[in-house]
């Protein structure tokens, strides 16, 4: 996947605010496509997704799914919620098991557990399943990230490489600071 695939990212973040705003759809849309214009966009041969690119990384398949269907969202062609609570902690507690073990803080070492294919295959179904009884919407996404390795979308080898990232376990952090706030709130 390239650089050029974080335009969907700010597209869904511009288009989310937009929402949020209530401005017209048609606004929203020329806002999006704008916005997916302005970040390609080289200055001093660097544009903002290069910038981002070199900070995270290459987008997850999970990230840009979510991102497309954040779009859907805000454009209000999709009916309900994209993620609720349950998912973020999911995502939350994934994230956190897999990247302590990048560090080699829990016992078992799940993110290069290479050796075993079969057992990690196993895993990321299980997790694909887990995910659709967290929220339906939750384990399709997964599911689209199992696929995406199955043809290869990413230069990864990892599959883990395609089910979570570093911006997605940030934003899952968000949401659920979100949600406690506005549990407190009232």
């Amino acid at each position: 996947m390239s650089y050029y695939l974080f335009s969907v990212m700010y597209m869904a973040i511009l288009g989310y605010l937009g929402n949020r705003a209530k401005i017209s759809k048609t606004f929203n849309i020329v806002l999006m496509i704008m916005t997916a214009i302005v970040v390609n966009i080289p200055v001093n041969h660097l544009s903002i997704n290069m910038l981002t690119y070199s900070f995270v990384g290459e987008m997850s398949v999970f990230l840009f799914t979510l991102c497309v269907l954040g779009i859907f969202e805000n454009l209000k062609l999709n009916r309900g919620n994209l993620l609720n609570f349950k998912s973020y902690i999911f995502i939350f507690i994934f994230g956190l098991i897999l990247y302590a073990s990048v560090l080699y803080a829990n016992i078992f070492n799940l993110y290069y557990q290479n050796q075993n294919f079969y057992y990690i295959i196993a895993l990321c179904c299980f997790i694909c399943i887990i995910g659709y009884f967290v929220h339906r919407t939750l384990g399709i996404v997964y599911l689209i990230c199992l696929f995406g390795y199955g043809i290869d979308l990413m230069g990864s080898r990892n599959l883990f490489d395609y089910f979570i990232d570093g911006l997605v376990w940030l934003f899952s952090i968000v949401c659920i600071l979100n949600f406690a706030l506005r549990f407190f709130r009232k």
